[in-house]
């Protein structure tokens, strides 16, 4: 599987613009510049805040542009073709303010409890690892709104794995298979025997190591036929789970901040290498 790369190809900056180690960018410091971004604190407080300095944070922004882009069905092309250095290493007012919107879109940078676990293990590493670098590609090409589209499962097993190592539980898990009568036993029936709806269920069962709940709603234009919602409730598999109780942003906010990191890293290490 290809792994997210913001690949920047232009000229060579001065050497007081050259990046530092990336270890000294840490997912700590990607998430606090972010969120700070999004409260629209002054950058030169964002400076002081996060120990990043002007030509870091520019780079941070480019890479979640980036990210957002690739969300937004921007840009299709997972090697991005974008000038990092350009006139004064700076970012358009026209574009900060945009990126700045488009983060307040992911507020929940105070993560619940269910994501804790993903927090710990982003936080441990010095550099995203392969499967980490794997979870941010598949999460990129299945989060449809406030959703994990589940059409292919195989595409989405990378992330569904590196949750459950992280802590998330069958019980935290609700699948839900789209289906033309839901209230038609018949019809939940004829459903649930189709060849995708046995690979979404045995799919889930295998990295989850029991069955999440599964629930048969209504078919919905413009909403996949299989996917994934998370709950931080403590629920039993075969309780009802309340609207209110499903949550997608803190994942959604990790798994962006993640992808910025990796970005960042990548990048960084190419300029090591020269």
């Amino acid at each position: 599987m290809e792994v997210f790369h913001p690949k920047g190809a232009c000229a060579e900056p001065e050497p007081t613009s050259k990046l530092v180690d990336s270890s000294a960018v840490n997912f700590s410091t990607v998430m606090h510049a972010m969120d700070d971004l999004a409260a629209e604190r002054d950058e030169s407080e964002i400076y002081l805040r996060t120990g990043l300095d002007g030509i870091q944070l520019n780079q941070l922004k480019v890479i979640a542009t980036d990210c957002l882009d690739l969300l937004d069905g921007i840009t299709k092309d997972l090697q991005i073709r974008r000038s990092i250095w350009g006139a004064g290493n700076g970012t358009s007012p026209s574009k900060a303010t945009t990126l700045v919107t488009r983060l307040q879109e992911f507020c929940n940078f105070k993560v619940s409890q269910h994501m804790a676990g993903l927090v710990e293990r982003l936080t441990e590493m010095t550099r995203p690892t392969r499967e980490v670098q794997e979870a941010i590609q598949v999460w990129l090409l299945i989060k449809a709104d406030g959703l994990l589209d589940m059409s292919d499962p195989f595409i989405a097993k990378p992330l569904l794995t590196l949750l459950q190592q992280c802590g998330t539980a069958a019980s935290n898990v609700v699948i839900r298979i789209g289906c033309k009568n839901p209230g038609d036993p018949h019809a939940v029936a004829v459903a649930k025997s189709t060849m995708s709806t046995v690979n979404v269920l045995s799919t889930c069962q295998s990295v989850f190591r029991e069955m999440p709940r599964v629930d048969f709603v209504k078919e919905r234009t413009g909403i996949p036929c299989a996917y994934v919602l998370l709950t931080g409730g403590k629920f039993g598999l075969n309780e009802r789970v309340p609207p209110a109780a499903l949550s997608m942003s803190g994942l959604h906010t990790l798994m962006l901040m993640a992808a910025i990191w990796s970005g960042y890293c990548a990048i960084v290490g190419e300029e090591d290498a020269k």
